[in-house]
Parts: C-alpha cells; structure tokens; sequence
C-alpha cells in the first residue's frame, strides 16, 4: 500500500539560519512528516510504500542522513534526485515485536543548489494482539445410550482485525469423544469456524466431567473448555414378565413381545410343577419368520424339559433361526408336552440387545458353590489354589473367544447330602439353593464326587435359565478328579453347554446344528477330521489338548445368552492357570459316555 505525504508539512524557518550548507546555501527549518498505518499484524514485518515531496523550489538530492529507529529502507532507493515539488516512494518495513503501538523514525535530506531541507519522517501502527471468542466453552451432553452417539456444536471466532488465527492442537479427549474437522485449522480475521463434538460412549462409561483444551497461535495460553456427560446407559437385557399364564387344554393362548432392531436373541422361559414336561407350541417373527410352527417341524432346536423350559433363539447359526432384520413383534405359545396339565404355568422372555445387533464379547458372572465335604468356607474359597486354579484355567478356554468370567461370589454348600451327588433328586435339590444367590449369575457347584463318581459335569440344560433357586439353575463340576487343568476343561465345556451348546458330536453319532463345527466321527479320526473329535471343547468327552477347540459360531451362541453381560474386558484381572496334565481321550473309556451328564440331542429336532 503507498502511503503519500500531503499537506501538513511545518514552515520553513528563515532564510539563512542554521547555515551549515556551504556557502550560500541555506538550511531550512526541519519538516515533519507522519504517517500512520492503523491496526497491523504483530507477527510480521509492515512493509508499506510511503511518497515524500520534494519541499524545496529546486531539483534536489534526497538521501538519508541519520539511521532509521526501527525501521528499514531499501538502500537502493536513496539517494536520488528530485525535481521540485516531485515525490519520491521509499519502501518501508516496520517490524512489531510485540502487539502494542509500534514507532519508526527517520530523516531524509533535499539538497538543493540554494537549499537543504530536512524532512523527519514517523511511522506509526497499532499491531493488534489476535482474539479468540468461543460461543460455547461448555459443552454438555445428557445421556448418550450406549450404541448411540449425540453431537454438540462449537464455534470458535477468530475476532481479530487483521491476523489469522492458526488452532493448532488439541489435548486428549475422553474415550468415547471426537472432534470434527480435525486440527490444525486456520481462521481467517472475522471468520468462524463451527466444530462438532461427538459422544459415542462405551460400556460402562460414567458421569464425566473435565476440561480439554485447544492450542493456538494467538497466544501461548490455549483455549480451555468444559466437557460435562452423563453416564451412559444401554438396556442389554430386556425381561418380560407375563407372569402366571393360563392353560387352555394343553397350550398358552399367544403371547407378543416387541423387539429393537438391536436385538441379538430371544430367550423364552417357563416354570410349571414338577412332573410337567412343556414345550414350544408355536413361536413366530415378523414377516415369514417361523421359528416353530403347529406341526412342530419348524427348524428351531429344542427340548421340552420338567419343570424348567428354556429355549433361545437363534439355537444354530442357521439363517431359518436368526432374528429378523430390524425387530419388530414376536408371538409365541407353550405346550404341555407330558404330566398332568396344570392350570397355569410362569411364562417370561428375555431379550438379549447388543449395539448394532453385534455380539463380539462379553463377560459371565458367576455364584460358585462348594461343598461341604471340601473343606472351604466361602471366604476361602476366594482364595483357595485349587479352585482358583480349575476357574483360571477355563477362563483361559473361554477367553479364546472373547469371553471371559468377571465377577464370582462364593457359597458354602452346607448340607451333607450335597458333598456327594448320588441321583437327579439330590442334583436338581442342590440347583434350587441357589436361591440364597442375590445376584442372578452362572450358578456354578462344586461337589466331592457326582452321581458315583462316573460324572466329571453336568449342566442342567442347554441353554440353561437366566434364574436363581430352581431346580435348574446351575452346572455341577467334580472338584477332586485329576489335575486343575482337567477340572478346568470340564468347568468349560459345562459352562459352554448351560450357555446354549450341545455336544459336537455324540457318543453315537449325532453331530450339533452348527455349521462351522466339522462332523467328526464320534470315537476316531476320519478325512475330515484328522485329529480326534476335531479338538473341539464341545466333543463329547475330554481330548487331551491343552487348549480345546471353541468355533466361531459356538461362541456367538454363548455370547447371547441372558446371562453374559456387557464390559469392559480390559479391566478383569488375569486369573491363575490350571496345573498338571490333561489325560488322554482314551485313558477316560472306563467313564464312557457319563463323564458329562449333560444335555445330549434328544431335541424334538434331528439331523
């Protein structure tokens, strides 16, 4: 920009004063000239074009005769000749050091033939300090569900005249939040920028309240903002209760439950008196969606069972027995399949929801039981080698597939008849004090010997109840037979089948419904399966591998069980592994198909 001198210069003083010049030459009174600059950048150079006029009546030499006060010319511009009453543009750089009022001095000399003329020149500019203005330094969210985000809005100005405003860097955000657009980014003066802050929580994410702060070039103090959030919720589980429910001959009239599109299974219970053996009657979805149908040759996989029924959906990873896209209304009827028919039965479903309907991980907790007969009171037990040992080795197992086991509370089995489990009556009797349990977990016994001592586990049912204090609330685990890792392979596979798994293949042949699972033969080796029973945890008896088999479809199944929750995994603590060997496949004939007194296929369905 040229800066030109106009009128304002002082008068000449007289003729003759000041002399100096040479002989008749007169020097003339000094002149001033100013110029001002206004508002400029403090963390640049100024460089501006100013016109100074000759003052004199003559052609004169323009050059500068005192050092210029933070200032610099081009030295190539002076000196120079100037007609009179010509200007001449010098290029000046006025540097700030600093935001405040910045001055310049200098003095350029006209010589003339009969005059010299001194012309003080000041510059002066207001170099700005850059200002930041946040429209909302707090930014607060409320409760954000966990699979779900929110988004607040905030605006930063750059309030300055002349100066750009480069946001540099950002201080951590909490887990959970983002900052779009990214940094670094320049504001231009008068420009604002709107960011958006995003709020994803994770599970067991809790109330928030703290300070991030902003980087940037307008001062070394970086912009301070508050960040407040609620604790994030997410409804995993889902129970409704349809209480005591009619029976009209042999069957429930239907009964609806409305389903998220975040649902991963649906788990339906019933508990009638004992001698009464129920079933599914029918159980749809929307759309075409026919779990079980009236014929009863619907693709879904289950057992009619005494007392306690269970059954969940999806029981395979079979497309006929996933959950509909999108969610919607689900009707189902009960039956009594044997026993005298009672007039009621307890009907509920549970309804297992994961963020976009994706079971990846999850964490069981469990209520561990030990007998009497063991020696342990239950704060031993805590602490106990052998059993942290059994339970550290099939967390190992377990984890192989993102499932862990989380927090266990344990309890001293105190009648006698319970140390060594001879029949169905004292197991099912054992079950059902599991009602001293406040919390509903994994019931997990274990007991001195099971059912003569040819039973190393047993689940009550696969899947088994998401409920304390009934006669199938638990799985049985041998707590003396063989080494910790043994016992921890079997506290495994019983967990595996309470949470839904069947065997891979029996005894006898018959192979599970899952389609990732190889059928092996049930007793050797094979083609297909060219190590016995494929090494799967779910074979019908214990292979002698130190790290037995869990497919990745078994392991979706078990991840949407009622009982397996959401968490953080990263926060459980490492568990003791088990100790001592596994023994041989063949060195358990003598137990034969009883070493797992479990669930088998006998399911309305077959393959």
């Amino acid at each position: 920009m040229r800066q030109i001198l106009l009128c304002g210069w002082l008068a000449f003083g007289a003729m003759g004063c000041g002399g100096g010049g040479g002989p008749g030459i007169v020097t003339l009174e000094a002149l001033l000239a100013s110029f001002d600059f206004a508002v400029v950048r403090a963390d640049l150079p100024l460089t501006r074009v100013v016109a100074l006029e000759n003052p004199l009546t003559e052609e004169a030499t323009a050059e500068l005769v005192e050092p210029a006060d933070n200032v610099l010319l081009v030295p190539t511009e002076l000196p120079q000749t100037v007609e009179a009453g010509a200007e001449i543009d010098l290029t000046t750089v006025l540097e700030p050091r600093a935001p405040g009022v910045v001055t310049g001095r200098f003095i350029v000399r006209f010589t003339g033939a009969t005059m010299i003329q001194d012309v003080e020149v000041t510059l002066t500019a207001d170099a700005e300090q850059p200002q930041l203005t946040v429209a909302n330094a707090a930014i607060t969210f409320g409760v954000v569900n966990v699979g779900e985000s929110d988004a607040q809005a905030l605006r930063v100005t750059n309030a300055s005249t002349v100066t750009p405003v480069e946001l540099t860097t950002l201080s951590a955000l909490p887990t959970g939040f983002t900052l779009t657009p990214a940094l670094p980014q320049t504001l231009l003066p008068g420009q604002t920028t709107a960011f958006s802050i995003t709020y994803e929580p994770a599970f067991g994410s809790a109330t928030l309240d703290t300070t991030f702060t902003i980087g940037h070039s307008a001062s070394a103090v970086p912009l301070t903002l508050t960040l407040h959030a609620d604790a994030a919720i997410y409804e995993e589980i889902q129970i409704f209760e349809f209480g005591d429910v009619d029976i009209d001959g042999l069957e429930t009239g239907f009964l609806e439950i409305d389903v998220d599109a975040d649902a991963v299974s649906i788990t339906i219970e019933a508990n009638g008196p004992e001698g009464v053996a129920m079933g599914l009657a029918e159980f749809t979805g929307p759309g075409t969606t026919v779990f079980e149908n009236e014929a009863l040759t619907g693709p879904l996989v289950w057992n009619p069972l005494r007392d306690v029924f269970v059954v969940t959906a999806p029981s395979s990873d079979d497309d006929d027995v996933q959950l509909a896209p999108g969610g919607g209304t689900y009707r189902f009827r009960l039956s009594i399949a044997s026993g005298v028919p009672p007039d009621t039965i307890e009907v509920r479903a549970i309804v297992v929801r994961r963020p976009n309907a994706e079971p990846v991980s999850g964490i069981l907790d469990l209520n561990v039981y030990v007998a009497d007969s063991l020696g342990l009171t239950a704060e031993e037990a805590a602490t106990d080698t052998r059993l942290q040992e059994i339970l550290g080795e099939a967390d190992r197992i377990l984890e192989q597939r993102n499932l862990r086991l989380g927090d266990i509370t344990y309890y001293r089995l105190t009648d006698a008849a319970w140390d060594d489990v001879e029949d169905d009556d004292e197991f099912r009797d054992m079950l059902a004090s599991s009602d001293v349990a406040p919390d509903v977990r994994l019931n997990l016994f274990f007991v001195s010997t099971a059912f003569g001592g040819g039973t190393l586990g047993v689940a009550a049912s696969a899947p088994g109840s998401a409920q304390n204090g009934t006669p199938a609330s638990g799985v049985m685990v041998d707590f003396d037979f063989g080494s910790t890792t043994t016992a921890g392979y079997v506290t495994a596979h019983e967990i595996g089948h309470y949470l839904g798994l069947l065997h891979t293949v029996e005894q006898n042949g018959r192979h599970d419904f899952i389609s990732d699972t190889l059928e092996c033969p049930a007793d050797e080796t094979d083609e297909v399966c060219t190590s016995l029973g494929g090494n799967y945890m779910m074979h019908w008896r214990i292979l002698g591998i130190d790290t037995p088999v869990i497919s990745l479809e078994q392991a979706k199944l078990m991840l949407v069980h009622p009982l397996v929750r959401l968490g953080d995994m990263s926060q459980l603590s490492s568990r003791p592994a088990g100790t001592g060997t596994l023994p041989s496949a063949r060195a358990l004939e003598a137990l034969g198909a009883n070493w797992c007194g479990c669930p088998s296929h006998a399911s309305k369905k077959s393959r």
